[in-house]
């Protein structure tokens, strides 16, 4: 159980996520004060993989107070704790005209920090139940916020793919440095400026970015990179593109930080989302690779024959894979 005041940031929730914790109580005061707070509280932590609940005490009491009390005055009000989507929804469906509207509209930003598609879209469900509407409508307005952080005249991408364009894709370094002589995919570099963009977004992403730090051909985002993954490991720091770049220190890189921030929200996409897309283009731009290797070695004329047929039963099944789409568990 985490117990957490209205001062409770992102870093709180980062706190929580080292601390290993499967179940989280938010316990707040219930004046306006406390109720925003938890809804901050409440955009930090859903993105963790935590059962979470909403205590709220009666008007004049805090935390502090309970505490005081003793225990089983805490415990007490642990066990009238309400699950977290039950506490958003609460008295929404009293509400007429455009306050519900905003209402709704709030509701759904936070159901955006969910990092599991199928929870998401079972929430959106028991919304537009509990609201006796239809979930076409819900779903109409989850894209129009969607939508909302979308440039005029921008397209998604299609599917396993991600955005074309923008700083650093020529194979140089944010400094402005030659990474190598060797000629670098542009597909790749904007997979990996999408990944680290994603992740200063929402940085409960963290993780899912530490095996492509070896493997990225440009110096600035694997720069980048590394300071991220430095704040993450200080359990006491924020990750947001302040800290990154006063991590980054003199590094010319720091300079497009805030850069990458906009590449990646100027998809549309949900960080989670737009993270998954792009460890998928990775991998299937890795399968090409591999496959391109495996056709060269067994064009060599000095090859036996035995190493020739192990190599055309790999390419048989690498291209199978690559026509199927099909992709690792980890990276869907």
């Amino acid at each position: 159980c985490a117990v957490l005041g209205t001062s409770t940031t992102e870093m709180h929730a980062g706190l929580v996520r080292k601390s290993g914790a499967r179940r989280v109580t938010l316990v707040f005061d219930g004046d306006d004060a406390g109720r925003k707070a938890a809804w901050r509280a409440l955009d930090g932590l859903l993105p963790l993989d935590v059962d979470l609940e909403v205590a709220v005490l009666p008007n004049g009491k805090d935390p502090a107070d309970l505490c005081r009390e003793g225990s089983e005055a805490f415990t007490a009000q642990l066990d009238h704790a309400q699950d977290w989507f039950d506490f958003l929804t609460q008295g929404v469906g009293e509400l007429k005209g455009k306050e519900q509207a905003h209402a709704v509209d709030d509701i759904l930003r936070l159901l955006e920090r969910l990092t599991k598609p199928v929870h998401r879209s079972s929430l959106h469900a028991q919304l537009a139940e509990r609201l006796a509407m239809p979930l076409s409508t819900i779903l109409e307005a989850r894209n129009h916020i969607r939508r909302g952080v979308r440039e005029p005249g921008y397209t998604l991408p299609p599917p396993n793919t991600v955005p074309a364009g923008g700083p650093d894709g020529d194979g140089r370094s944010a400094s402005g440095g030659k990474v190598s002589e060797k000629k670098v995919d542009k597909r790749e570099v904007d997979a990996y400026k999408a990944a680290v963009g994603s992740v200063l977004m929402d940085s409960a992403l963290v993780p899912r970015i530490r095996s492509l730090v070896d493997s990225c051909p440009n110096v600035g985002l694997k720069a980048v990179m590394g300071a991220i993954l430095a704040l993450y490991e200080d359990e006491d720091k924020l990750i947001d593109e302040s800290s990154v770049m006063t991590q980054l220190g003199a590094d010319p890189v720091r300079n497009h930080v805030s850069t990458l921030v906009t590449y990646a929200s100027q998809t549309g996409l949900p960080p989670h989302e737009l993270l998954g897309a792009s460890l998928q283009t990775l991998d299937q731009l890795a399968r090409h690779k591999e496959l391109s290797e495996l056709k060269a070695r067994s064009s060599d004329p000095d090859l036996p024959d035995e190493a020739r047929q192990e190599l055309v039963i790999q390419i048989t099944h690498k291209t199978r894979e690559l026509q199927s789409g099909s992709v690792p568990s980890h990276l869907s």
